[in-house]
């Protein structure tokens, strides 16, 4: 901040400081969508090369096969084996948002 004066009374320095935070809460204030549509966008590209490296755990693997069975008494035989102990609507949930 090259044109802040640091004079013993410190009045240079206070304008300057309230000028650049109603700059800046102006910008804020009209610039807010843009900056969460970046933020988001931003989080989503991080969160997608984190998990590309990231291999499936066993519960993920173990819910994807159990969804994905042709019927709900395909579901409900697989539960029955005792391999999971999520209750039978999660899986019917899962199938929902899966099909």
């Amino acid at each position: 901040m090259p044109d802040v004066d640091l004079k013993p009374s410190g009045v240079q320095t206070r304008i300057h400081f309230s000028l650049l935070s109603r700059r800046a809460a102006f910008l804020l204030d009209r610039k807010w969508p843009w900056l969460l549509v970046a933020f988001a966008v931003v989080f989503l590209v991080w969160t997608v090369t984190f998990d590309i490296r990231r291999p499936m755990w066993n519960d993920e693997i173990l819910t994807f096969y159990v969804s994905q069975q042709p019927t709900l008494s395909g579901v409900w035989k697989a539960l029955m084996t005792g391999a999971d102990q999520q209750p039978p609507a999660f899986y019917l949930v899962i199938r929902a948002f899966t099909a």
